[in-house]
C-alpha cells in the first residue's frame, strides 16, 4: 500500500510539469486508486476527468485490466467508459491531418527533405522538437500530424490505409511547393 501512496503522491507532484498530459497523469490516478480499492477515489478522479474535458481511449479501459479488478464490474465504470467512449468518437470525427513544414532560411536551391512521422500518443510538433536542428543545417523538415485520434493530446498511425493515403498526400503538397 505505501509504493501505491508513493505513486500517487509521485502524479500529484509531477502533474505541473505535463501540463499537455493530463489524461494521462489522470489515467495512472484512476489505475492506482482501483489497485488501492478506493473504488470511490478511482471513480471521482475519472469524473472529474470528464469534467475537465479529458477522455482516455477505450483500449486503455479494458474490462479485463487488472488495473481495473476493484471498479471493472461496477455499473459505474462502465457508463464512464461510455462516456469516454462518446468523447474519443467525437474527437475522431472532428480531427483532421495537418502538415507542418519547416524550411531553412536559404530556399533558392534544391532542398534535402526530412519528412518525420511522430511516435504513437504523439504529435507533429513534438517531432519537430527532436528534428529541429536539421533545419539549421539546410534541409526541409515536414513533421505531418495523423487524423487517427489516440488521446486527448496524441496521434497514431495505426490505421496503415489512413496513413498511407494521408502520408502520401502529404508528400504531394511538399512536391508541389519545392519542386
Amino acid at each position: 500500500a505505501e509504493q501505491f501512496d508513493q505513486a500517487l503522491d509521485l502524479l500529484h507532484e509531477e502533474a505541473d510539469n505535463f501540463p499537455d498530459k493530463v489524461h494521462l497523469i489522470r489515467n495512472y490516478e484512476v489505475r492506482v486508486l482501483s489497485q488501492m480499492g478506493d473504488v470511490e477515489g478511482a471513480f471521482a478522479s475519472f469524473e472529474q476527468s470528464l469534467m475537465d474535458g479529458y477522455w482516455f481511449p477505450i483500449h486503455w479501459l479494458a474490462d479485463d485490466d487488472p488495473d481495473f479488478a476493484a471498479i471493472a464490474d461496477l455499473p459505474k465504470f462502465k457508463e464512464l467508459q461510455f462516456q469516454s467512449m462518446k468523447r474519443q468518437k467525437t474527437a475522431s470525427e472532428a480531427s483532421q491531418p495537418e502538415l507542418h513544414l519547416y524550411p531553412p532560411s536559404d530556399t533558392d536551391r534544391k532542398l534535402p527533405l526530412l519528412y518525420v512521422l511522430h511516435g504513437n500518443n504523439a504529435t507533429a510538433q513534438e517531432s519537430f522538437e527532436h528534428w529541429k536542428s536539421v533545419v539549421e543545417q539546410g534541409w526541409l523538415l515536414a513533421t505531418p500530424q495523423s487524423s487517427q485520434v489516440m488521446s486527448p493530446s496524441g496521434y497514431m498511425w495505426n490505421d496503415r490505409v489512413i496513413a498511407e493515403v494521408e502520408t502520401r498526400q502529404h508528400f504531394d503538397s511538399i512536391n508541389q511547393q519545392y519542386e
